[in-house]
């Protein structure tokens, strides 16, 4: 210390002194007094206190509740580690512990020491455990968890706590101190002590309760002594304390520089101990409360101490051969002081001090740190008083560590059978051999599992260690103000150390479990028990294994209590689970024996019947439908048989596979039967009858009686057979009469003959309902597909006969549909019903053409007029077998008038027939002559719709169809106008209307092939529309003219004949015919040369040898005389209607309706127009053909565009019909590319040529070019006129009209002039 810092030292000291005695007399005097009192309540208090449940006890390991946990109850502690100094709170700190959730559970924080039992501080570098409980919230089992939590040496501390020597120079010895000093010195450190025998105090405990009583080291003066009532705990004594400071060490006078220190010495009983100041630079510690803490062993400043004085049991470093053993007591403190302080790590260490001081105190240092660790006496076990656990065939203890210095050991004398296995260094003692162990030896013992009867139910022993002297160091803290000291023990005197161990043996008993079957007493394998601790069997103490194939199994468990509770937990497969709780009274190391009987699992099986019932119908104008329900059916009769072996849960077969089980179980009025107590296994069940009224089909089901679990009593299975009634199966076949060949169409009803009644009794339906028709198909025959009831009596008739027969009223089929057997799944009924075809008749009257009546003219006489009667059409047996009975233009029958002009014929088989007049009556010409007025009407007829054929190549189809209207005004029977209206307007998709335009031509010839196809093709694109509509036949017969149409009711597509005469070979022909044969008859006074060249006209024409050549000649002429005739009387009317017409057009034409406009110019005849108006209507004409043509000519291109070829084609081929090189030949372009589309490359070719010729433009006709040198060198070619599509003129092959020619009454009635 510096010289100030003494002389102030001193005069406080002086004036503490005197008060320090003072109250230490007090205080001494009253701690006295309170001693004697408060000692005698502080046992009596401690004996109230409850005894508190161990840490351990009361918080099991993880390891033995882990399966009672949730995984988010379960944490993991993980060991850290620490900086020296480090804040860190440990109780509350809960890092590196894993898997903490607080709503889950609730760590709460136990303890944290050492090996040596100090709390953990981080200013104090060190390994601590760490424990903690850990509590879940939902009330599971709460454990304990523990971790490592290690506070690491700062690099300072580390450097000086090192074994390696710091190297320094050597110097001049102090030698003035005497050797008597030295020897005295020697004297006083030899006898120092640190534990008072009797009293069994240590300097540790002193110096707190020193501090405790006020006592104040640092103020004391050399020499004064303090003294105070020390308590011994172990003893229930006091042992008076005296703590000196004793001389005074001034460095200066050792040669060692200018500070000085102070010797400290405390005394009680036999101890006595020095201390040292530790920080020079600091001022001495005053008066106050510090804090006294133990240094580890193995730091620097505890070797120091220890190794530095003669604590280590001799003179250390002060010795001859160190050269230091001549060095005085006051040299020798003064250097143990410096080194202490640079070993407590104080940077003022060697303040003070000069290098020889340094030098020597370094040395010193070195020394003390490279000598070996402190040997510590304590000892103690992890673990002082275990329980052994079982472990596979013998039981053990958990792993126990020796907590001890290395050179402590202990010799433990294991009882017999007991064996000690040394973890630490892998070797195993035999058993109750004595065994040698070290501090820090971690091992187990083990025993027999019959140890406890054997030897012993525990074993416990009291150890001596081999270290006998303690050696400690302390430090006293005093604050950052004042100088901290380390007081120095040389605790030498012997003490023996010894420490208690106790183990508890397992107590084992065994408990052994018989399963065997109830009734049979077989033994059974599988069942597993469970052993438990309450009579409830809540509390699971173990499981046995399962029962072995003797029905037996074994376990032993430690004896905790006098009985336990067997009850069985698995029951064997095919068994029900015993649920009765036996008692067993466990005995050491003995076998207590239960026999447990299970009942075997049984089945019962239920069979259903059900069946369909007849409970309603639905009654209509169209016929009757039967509701049928299904219901449970009594009466069914079922055998039940094994469908595999059957054999009993143990394996005894019952019954073989195929073996009657049980017969004739019949179903009750509930539809069922029941069979019971069946073996498990697999059954056939078998329907032996059937319940009347159905069907057995000899049906069998397979039921299996499978193990349910062992909780249910019995297995329950079900089947349900389902028959069905016995069906009806009605037919009728249709012939004809004569023939018997089988006859398609004949339509027959199905009646009630009786009423019907449901399953109630309730009529549903009555007698004479309809229940369905049928319909005979190609082979004649029809069935009837009703579901008729059984029980009641049913009648078939014909409702409608096959197209050409009479139906058959007389002929009704009854028959009674009564349950026969269960045998028989359908009854079949079966009728033939016979029909007589139709036959026609056909009846005529002649009649006076003028007249108009039966009655001739003058001479002439209506009687014996010949007719001829010829098939129009093959006529065709109506059975379908039997085929053409008269071929088309065959003679049927000769009719020949009476007196009053009538005729007839009967018998005739249905069909399409023509009269023709073969010789005329006495008076009268042929039937085959029209008056001038039918001429006219004719003539119009052809010459309007060569104009519409002639517009529709032009490509005006507007005004096409407004000529053809007038055509078809002034001649309604013209076919061939109805079908190209038809074509018309399927040009325009008016699909609708030209299927209406086909419909009239149908009724006039129902044959005409072109009418069918257009139809077909209509109908095509009306059901591609959805717009198709089902066609309603009728049915006449009647007779247009000469021609007599027969047909029957189903088939009435009626044909008349033709007024015109084929147009496309040459409308011409027909006036030219017309007038030949009607002009001569014009004149009444025709003379003889006409009516001879009418009757060659007629020759010839009949012979149909006459060529056409000479024919178009006469015609010609013929056809000018006609004109001529005409011009006069039509001229006027025509041209009137021509201006009015082109009136209307005009009107139309300035209102910008082209289409209109186009019909009106069609009705004008432009010749009889003058020339201005003629002007005007060529010009109107141009402008409507041109807004139409280019109308046509976008939506060409918009199909063509939307890939839409064949329907661009129709619209470019009648752009191109009227005008061929539209816009320079684009329309012939694009219509030749649509044609190579469609891979039609015979007109693409050809419109491709016309194209080229058309255009003028390069690329387009290059294009063309290329197109057709390739089709060209690949063959391809025109086609010629013969390849061009057109209508089929309908006529007979020469021209003749004479098959087509008829009269012009509807009446049946033929008239002659």
């Amino acid at each position: 210390m510096k010289t100030e810092q003494i002389i102030e030292e001193r005069e406080d000291s002086v004036k503490m002194k005197m008060r320090f005695k003072r109250f230490l007399s007090g205080f001494m005097a009253v701690a006295t007094l309170a001693s004697v009192i408060i000692q005698p309540v502080a046992v009596s208090a401690s004996e109230l206190e409850p005894e508190e449940i161990p840490f351990e006890q009361q918080y099991a390991e993880l390891k033995d509740v882990q399966d009672s946990l949730d995984p988010d109850e379960i944490v993991k502690a993980n060991d850290i580690e620490l900086s020296y100094g480090q804040e860190f709170d440990v109780e509350v700190d809960l890092s590196g512990i894993e898997g903490v959730d607080e709503s889950k559970i609730k760590i709460l924080f136990h303890e944290a020491k050492n090996e040596t039992g100090t709390d953990f501080d981080t200013h104090t570098p060190d390994t601590y455990k760490a424990v903690y409980a850990v509590k879940p919230v939902s009330g599971h089992p709460a454990y304990r968890i523990s971790r490592n939590i290690t506070v690491k040496e700062t690099e300072m501390q580390s450097e000086r706590s090192s074994d390696s020597t710091v190297n320094v120079e050597d110097d001049t010895r102090d030698t003035e101190q005497s050797e008597e000093d030295s020897e005295s010195h020697r004297e006083t450190q030899n006898s120092e002590s640190t534990t008072d025998l009797e009293s069994e105090l240590t300097v540790s405990e002193v110096l707190e309760q020193a501090e405790g009583n006020g006592i104040d080291l640092y103020v004391m003066e050399a020499g004064e002594t303090v003294t105070f009532m020390a308590a011994a705990g172990n003893a229930r004594s006091s042992q008076q304390v005296s703590v000196t400071r004793g001389a005074e060490y001034r460095y200066a006078d050792y040669g060692y520089g200018t500070y000085l220190t102070y010797q400290y010495t405390v005394k009680f009983g036999n101890i006595s101990a020095t201390a040292y100041c530790v920080q020079p630079s600091k001022p001495g510690p005053g008066s106050g409360t510090y804090t006294i803490n133990k240094v580890g062993d193995g730091k620097a400043l505890a070797k120091v101490c220890y190794y530095g004085t003669k604590a280590s049991g001799d003179d250390g470093f002060f010795t001859e051969e160190n050269g230091y053993g001549n060095l005085s007591t006051g040299a020798r403190f003064i250097l143990v002081h410096l080194a202490a302080s640079y070993a407590n790590g104080s940077g003022d260490a060697f303040s003070g001090a000069n290098s020889t001081a340094q030098n020597l105190a370094m040395k010193l240092y070195n020394y003390c740190i490279s000598q070996p660790e402190i040997p510590d006496v304590a000892m103690s076990f992890s673990d002082a008083d275990v329980k052994a656990y079982v472990d596979g065939n013998s039981q053990r203890t958990k792993d126990i560590t020796f907590n001890a210095d290395a050179l402590q050991t202990i010799t433990m004398k294991l009882p017999a059978g007991v064996q000690l296995h040394n973890l630490t260094t892998g070797k195993t003692s035999k058993a109750g051999e004595s065994v040698e162990i070290c501090g820090g030896t971690k091992f187990y013992l083990s025993a027999p599992l019959t140890q406890v009867s054997d030897v012993a139910g525990s074993w416990s022993a009291t150890m001596k260690g081999s270290i006998t002297k303690d050696y400690s160091a302390y430090k006293i803290s005093t604050g950052s103000g004042n100088q901290d000291l380390a007081l120095v023990f040389g605790e030498v005197v012997d003490d023996e150390k010894y420490v208690d161990f106790k183990v508890s043996w397992v107590q084992q008993a065994s408990v052994k479990v018989i399963k065997k079957d109830a009734k049979s007493d077989a033994k059974l394998s599988g069942a597993v028990f469970g052993l438990y601790s309450d009579a409830e069997c809540t509390k699971l103490i173990t499981k046995l294994p399962a029962t072995d194939e003797n029905g037996e199994a074994s376990v032993q468990i430690t004896k905790t209590q006098d009985t336990v509770y067997l009850k069985e937990i698995t029951a064997p497969s095919g068994y029900r689970i015993n649920a009765t709780a036996y008692n067993v009274k466990l005995e050491v190391s003995k076998t207590t024996t239960v026999t447990v009987p299970d009942e075997e699992q049984m089945g019962q099986l239920t069979v259903y019947k059900e069946g369909e019932v007849l409970v309603g119908a639905d009654v209509t104008e169209n016929g009757t439908t039967f509701k049928y329900e299904k219901r449970r059916q009594s009466g069914a009769v079922y055998d039940v048989y094994a469908g595999a072996d059957i054999k009993t849960a143990y394996g005894t077969k019952v019954y073989s596979k195929g073996d009657l089980v049980k017969e004739n179980l019949t179903t009750d009025t509930n539809g069922a039967t029941v069979l019971k107590n069946l073996y498990l296994g697999t059954y056939i069940v078998k329907e032996k009858q059937a319940p009347t009224g159905f069907y057995n089909a000899g049906e069998e089901k397979t039921v299996t009686l499978s193990y349910a679990g062992q909780n249910v009593n019995v297995v329950f299975t079900e089947t349900t057979f389902t028959n069905d009634r016995q069906k009806v199966e009605v037919m009728v076949t249709k012939q004809d009469k004569d023939t018997e060949n089988p006859l398609a169409g004949g339509i027959f009803g199905l009646y009630a003959a009786s009423d019907i009644t449901n399953v109630d009794g309730t009529v549903i339906v009555k007698k004479g309902t309809l229940i369905q028709k049928a319909t005979t198909g190609a082979d004649g025959t029809a069935k009837f597909t009703a579901d008729l009831p059984l029980g009641f009596s049913y009648d078939v008739k014909e409702v409608q006969a096959p197209e050409g027969y009479v139906r058959n009223i007389d002929d009704v089929y009854t028959f009674a549909f009564s349950y026969t057997n269960d045998k028989e799944a359908k009854q079949t009924f079966k009728h033939t019903f016979k029909n007589e075809r139709v036959t026609a008749k056909i009846s005529l009257q002649k009649q006076d053409k003028e007249t108009k009546k039966a009655v001739p003219q003058g001479d002439a006489t209506l009687e014996k007029a010949v007719y001829g009667l010829y098939a129009r059409e093959d006529i065709v047996h109506p059975d379908g077998v039997t085929g053409v009975i008269y071929k088309a233009g065959e003679q049927v029958a000769t009719l020949t008038t009476d007196k009053n002009g009538q005729a007839s014929v009967d018998g005739l088989y249905l069909g399409n027939y023509y009269v023709k007049e073969i010789t005329p009556p006495t008076g009268y010409l042929a039937d085959i002559q029209k008056s001038s007025a039918r001429l006219d009407n004719l003539n119009q007829t052809i010459k309007k719709f060569n104009q519409s054929l002639t517009y529709c190549k032009d490509g005006n189809t507007d005004l096409a169809l407004i000529q053809l209207k007038k055509v078809l005004a002034l001649n309604p029977k013209l076919v061939k106008g109805h079908q190209l209206l038809a074509l018309l307007y399927m040009k325009e998709e008016r699909y609708d209307l030209a299927l209406r335009a086909l419909k009239n031509a149908e009724k006039i010839d129902v044959g005409d092939a072109n009418t069918m196809r257009y139809k077909k093709e209509c109908h095509e694109h009306l059901k591609a529309n959805g717009k198709v509509k089902t066609k309603e036949k009728d049915t006449v017969s009647y007779q247009s003219g000469n021609d007599l149409i027969i047909r029957p009711a189903k088939f009435t597509d009626n044909t008349a004949v033709l007024t015109v005469v084929n147009l496309l070979v040459g409308a011409a022909i027909g006036i030219a015919v017309v007038c030949f044969l009607i002009v001569p008859g014009i004149r009444k006074n025709a003379n003889t040369n006409a009516a001879s060249q009418l009757v060659k006209a007629n020759e010839t024409i009949a012979t149909r040898e006459q060529s056409i050549k000479s024919l178009e000649d006469e015609i010609s002429s013929l056809q000018q005389t006609v004109a001529d005739a005409q011009t006069e009387t039509s001229s006027a009317g025509e041209k009137n209607t021509s201006y009015e017409a082109l009136l209307n057009a005009y009107v139309a034409y300035a209102a910008k309706e082209n289409v209109k406009a186009g019909e009106s110019l069609a009705s004008v005849n432009r010749d009889l127009l003058s020339e201005n108006a003629q002007q005007i209507y060529d010009n109107m004409l141009t402008d409507v053909k041109s807004a139409m043509l280019e109308a046509d000519m976008n939506e060409a291109l918009d199909l063509y565009e939307k890939n839409n070829y064949s329907e661009a084609i129709t619209k470019f081929e009648s752009i191109v019909q009227t005008d061929e090189g539209y816009q320079e030949g684009k329309a012939a372009y694009y219509l030749a590319f649509a044609y190579n589309y469609q891979k039609d490359e015979s007109n693409a070719l050809k419109w491709f040529q016309i194209a080229k010729n058309h255009t003028n433009s390069s690329s387009v006709r290059n294009t063309c070019k290329e197109m057709i040198d390739d089709m060209q060198s690949r063959g391809i070619t025109v086609p010629d006129a013969s390849g061009s599509t057109g209508t089929q003129a309908g006529g007979t092959p020469d021209g003749s009209a004479a098959d087509n020619t008829t009269a012009d009454n509807s009446d049946n009635n033929t008239d002659n002039e």
